[in-house]
C-alpha cells in the first residue's frame, strides 16, 4: 500500500481490486475512473459549445438582426443543448 498526501487529507492507493476507504465505501476502479473523466470532458465541451453558441447568437442578433446566420447559430446551439439534456438528464429507474 502507498499513502499519498493531498493537502491535509490522505488517500490510500493500491494495485488490484479496490480497498475500503476510511469511510467504508469502495474506491472506484481505474477503468471506471477513466470513464468518469471522459464523460466529464464531454460534459465540459458541450457546456463550452453552448456558452459560445449562445453568445455568438446574441451578438449576431444584435448586429445583423434575424438573418440566416443568426437562425443557423440558434438552431445549432439548440441542438447541442438538446443533446446535452438527453445525455446527462437523470435516469428514472
Amino acid at each position: 500500500m502507498m499513502f499519498v498526501i493531498l493537502g491535509v487529507s490522505s488517500v490510500v492507493v493500491s494495485a488490484g481490486k479496490p480497498d475500503s476507504s476510511v469511510n467504508g465505501s469502495l474506491m472506484p476502479s481505474q477503468p471506471q475512473r477513466k470513464h468518469e473523466i471522459a464523460w466529464a470532458i464531454v460534459r465540459l465541451a458541450l457546456a463550452l459549445i453552448q456558452i459560445i453558441g449562445a453568445t455568438a447568437s446574441v451578438l449576431l442578433l444584435i448586429s445583423t438582426g434575424a438573418s440566416r446566420l443568426t437562425l443557423f447559430m440558434v438552431i445549432v446551439t439548440g441542438l447541442f443543448t438538446l443533446g446535452s439534456r438527453i445525455l446527462f438528464s437523470p435516469r428514472k429507474r
